[in-house]
């Protein structure tokens, strides 16, 4: 599944730990190599539990965005 604000779903996502924002796995930002990119300064988790938490995060986003979709 695919939306234009999310793109394609992967297998593992890392959560940011200050503002809950959603990003594919990468070895960076589980080792906390890498920032943020929408609040500049939390660091990721890509532990089996945010890992989880990130998928229905993105879940109900995509959700969300097909329920405005329906409206117009």
């Amino acid at each position: 599944m695919r939306t234009a604000e999310t793109g394609p779903l992967t297998d593992s996502y890392v959560l940011c730990q200050e503002c809950g924002h959603v990003e594919e796995y990468s070895e960076a930002r589980a080792n906390r190599q890498e920032r943020c990119s929408r609040c500049g300064s939390g660091f990721f988790c890509g532990c089996h539990c945010c890992d989880g938490l990130a998928r229905m995060n993105l879940q109900l986003r995509i959700h969300e965005q097909l329920d405005k979709g329906g409206d117009q």
